[in-house]
């Protein structure tokens, strides 16, 4: 898989693993893609990265504090 399939990653975890592994209910899984949308939305408007170009290794500790703040 490429680096920057981050959203074939998200994708799995809220399709797969969360309902099939986890067994989450389905208010549960869309707080979970709210949230990821949201991030993405900070990641395009506040950090100017294309959303179809992140990769994993953008994901840092840094990103997601600025993103919570």
């Amino acid at each position: 898989m490429n680096e920057t399939d981050f959203a074939l990653h998200i994708n799995g975890f809220l399709s797969r693993y969360l309902p099939g592994q986890r067994n989450l209910s389905t208010n549960t899984i869309t707080s979970y893609r709210d949230a990821f949308k949201l991030f993405l939305v900070f990641c395009e408007t506040d950090r100017k990265m294309k959303a179809d170009k992140i990769r994993i290794s953008d994901l840092t500790p840094e990103l997601v504090t600025e993103y919570l703040a």
